[in-house]
This record gives C-alpha cells, sequence and structure tokens, in this order.
C-alpha cells in the first residue's frame, strides 16, 4: 500500500468509526399500555407511564390511566397493536369534555435537536392537539370525531429540549359513552459524543486533511 492510501484508509476508518452509529432510540419514550420493558401490560393494568393532566373532565385529573380489557369498546376502536394499547381513566366514562394524557422521557445524553418521534394513534371521541413541553405540535396532530376505527399516523420533529420532556395528548369526548387513546410510537436521537469518539473524529480530520495536503504536493511533483 502505497504512502498516499494508507493515510486515506487511515483518515477514513477513523472518520467513519467517528461518526457511525450514532442515532439511537430513546428507550424512556412509552407507548400507550406497555410495561418498563417496552412489552404489553395485562388487560386492566394502570399504566403508570401516563397521567391524566389537567383539563380532564369528571375528576380524572391526576388518576392513572388503565388498559381497556377485553371486549367492547374494541370494537368499534380500532384493535390493540403488538407494542400497544388502549388507556382510559374510566370505563363507562359519560361525561363529555376533554381527557388529556401526559408522559414524560428523558433526553439526557442526546442532542435534542436530532430528535424525532413517529407513530400512529387514535382517540375516543377524537384528538385535538398533541403538546411537546407546553407547545402545541406544527403541523397539528389532530384525529377526526368518532374516527377511532383507525389509526392515524403522526410524527414529531421539533420543539425537542435537552433531559425532561413532556408530551401531552388532548382528547375530547363528545358522545357520552366512552373515552380513550391509543398511541403506538418510537422516538429517535443523535447521542452525544463521547471523548473518544471525538478524539476519533479529529485523527480522521488530521488523516483526510494530511492526505489532501500530500495529493497536492504529489500533483505538482
Amino acid at each position: 500500500m502505497t504512502r498516499r492510501s494508507l493515510l486515506f484508509a487511515l483518515g477514513l476508518a477513523a472518520a467513519l468509526t467517528a461518526s457511525q452509529a450514532r442515532a439511537a432510540s430513546i428507550t424512556t419514550l412509552y407507548s400507550t399500555g406497555v410495561d418498563a420493558a417496552h412489552a404489553l401490560l395485562p388487560p386492566s393494568s394502570p399504566d403508570t407511564h401516563y397521567v391524566m393532566s389537567a383539563g380532564s373532565s369528571d375528576g380524572t385529573t391526576g388518576l392513572t390511566p388503565f388498559v381497556v380489557p377485553p371486549g367492547f369498546p374494541i370494537p368499534p376502536w380500532v384493535a390493540n397493536t403488538a407494542t400497544a394499547q388502549w388507556i382510559t381513566p374510566k370505563m363507562p366514562e359519560p361525561v363529555n369534555g376533554p381527557y388529556n394524557y401526559t408522559t414524560t422521557f428523558d433526553l439526557t445524553g442526546f442532542v435534542p435537536g436530532t430528535a424525532s418521534i413517529s407513530g400512529k394513534l387514535s382517540a375516543d371521541d377524537q384528538l385535538i392537539g398533541v403538546l411537546l413541553n407546553g407547545v402545541l405540535v406544527a403541523p397539528p396532530v389532530t384525529t377526526p370525531d368518532a374516527g377511532f376505527t383507525s389509526l392515524h399516523p403522526f410524527s414529531i420533529t421539533a420543539g425537542f429540549v435537552a433531559g425532561i420532556n413532556t408530551l401531552e395528548f388532548l382528547t375530547l369526548n363528545n358522545h357520552q359513552v366512552v373515552t380513550g387513546l391509543i398511541v403506538d410510537m418510537t422516538g429517535t436521537a443523535t447521542a452525544v459524543p463521547e471523548p473518544a469518539s471525538l478524539a476519533m473524529l479529529g485523527i480522521g480530520l488530521t488523516g483526510l486533511f494530511a492526505f489532501r495536503r500530500f495529493f497536492k504536493r504529489a500533483s505538482l511533483a
């Protein structure tokens, strides 16, 4: 191998080593109806990753929602998925009004500006918006009234902050029967580079710079 090839190979290998495999899953982000290992909870189990937040109707504020047991209202609600289940604060819930579900996740060790969340969701009777850290997600994430017979795709790509983030799903009960939410989602973000990776990146860039200078000199010779 020539000196020029060696310099190029070393520089490229170091740069690739420092940059590859940096996107990682946000493991503290939970779909509805799962346990700490992201496995489905048993029917009627409390979902402690969510809480009914301020503004929820009929004294449900502060309650921990639970996994909807088999049978009505599934169907007409769309079926649970392999990685998420419907949750509800009460069943039946005849009182119309807002029912707001809040969950949190931690971006410590990640670069917030690189984070994103994607998935699918549904609500009874409808989802009127999603708040990330108290700010309405744009474009708005909503579902139509009585749109609970299907799952609706969504994504969030901005508004993340370092450390703890809060995600709030705003739903409305309009027909005085039952209310619920299902969210099947995953998130990724770039991990904050470790010192060793930064050093490797520096070596890679130095090697590539050295190769560039060597190539120029060889061309002029």
